[in-house]
């Protein structure tokens, strides 16, 4: 390994690189752990609501809601294990002897889009229904 990347400023930095990406994976998982809990308690909740209606049961509203509810929790599982196998590279980056720049994607753009998107239709949905 070359000297100058033994510098003790250097560990520093790569310690503190890896304690932004702890704290980046736990702010993904309490985002995701949220986005689950979501889906499940709004399944809970608008059903509730629909034995208490005088028309119930309205069967296409609770097909959308059950839609809603098992896409807003299969979100949440699948943006976890994005955040996982995000913070691997970022932890494998570390690691890395010689820290060339890595080459960055553009996932967390396309997470978001997914998100908003969903969200919207979601959205949507629970108006027109």
């Amino acid at each position: 390994m070359h000297p100058a990347f033994r510098h003790p400023l250097n560990d520093l930095a790569k310690e503190r690189n890896r304690a932004a990406a702890e704290r980046t994976l736990l702010a993904w998982i309490q985002h995701c752990l949220a986005l689950i809990g979501f889906g499940a308690a709004f399944d809970r909740i608008v059903v509730a609501l629909e034995e208490r209606s005088p028309n119930y049961p309205s069967v296409e509203r609770l097909f959308w809601v059950h839609v809603i509810s098992l896409t807003s929790i299969a979100m949440g599982t699948i943006l976890l294990m994005v955040a996982i196998y995000q913070h691997q590279l970022a932890v494998n980056w570390l690691v890395h002897p010689d820290l060339s720049p890595r080459r960055r994607n553009n996932l967390g753009l396309w997470v978001a889009l997914a998100i908003a998107l969903f969200g919207s239709i979601a959205w949507l949905l629970v108006l027109v229904l």
